[in-house]
């Protein structure tokens, strides 16, 4: 089954890593195959669509886990010239998605590395609405290569 992505591409549906992004914000296995089944039933053709049947399906079972991954996001990383150690600059619509205000703080995961930075909103509107820009010693000491997936989450 092929989705369609927020930047207007597609891709094919990975069900194993939908059920991922819903155990790390909290199901069990399970209960992960369960919801990634009725996503598989409803034929949700986008990434918007699958994510509103995954957010319905844990606000009945489980509100905690439910907000954890509400409050989740891939973004992909990149360098930023023009900000601070332990500052992430994101678009005004990747901190909407996340539920931040400038100088809230969140975490992002990248492998088995969790790091708490603080977000600010990124005024440059040539950047792409999914890019989260840290300072150059930030990707090295977390260990992310420029242009790589990480996940962003809010701080409970």
């Amino acid at each position: 089954m092929k989705i369609e992505k927020r930047n207007g591409k597609t891709m094919e549906f990975n069900s194993m890593k939908l059920q991922h992004s819903i155990q790390s914000a909290g199901a069990n296995r399970e209960r992960a195959e369960e919801i990634e089944q009725c996503v598989s039933d409803k034929k949700c053709r986008t990434t918007q669509e699958i994510r509103a049947v995954v957010s319905k399906e844990l606000h009945r079972t489980d509100p905690d886990t439910a907000k954890s991954y509400d409050d989740t996001r891939r973004l992909v990383a990149n360098t930023a010239t023009d900000t601070a150690m332990g500052v992430a600059m994101m678009s005004q619509k990747a901190m909407a998605d996340l539920h931040l205000e400038s100088g809230d703080y969140f975490t992002i995961v990248h492998g088995s590395q969790r790091e708490r930075l603080e977000a600010r909103k990124d005024d440059h509107e040539d950047k792409p609405w999914d890019e989260v820009r840290l300072h150059i010693q930030d990707l090295e000491a977390f260990g992310i290569q420029k242009g790589r997936n990480v996940i962003a989450r809010k701080e409970k």
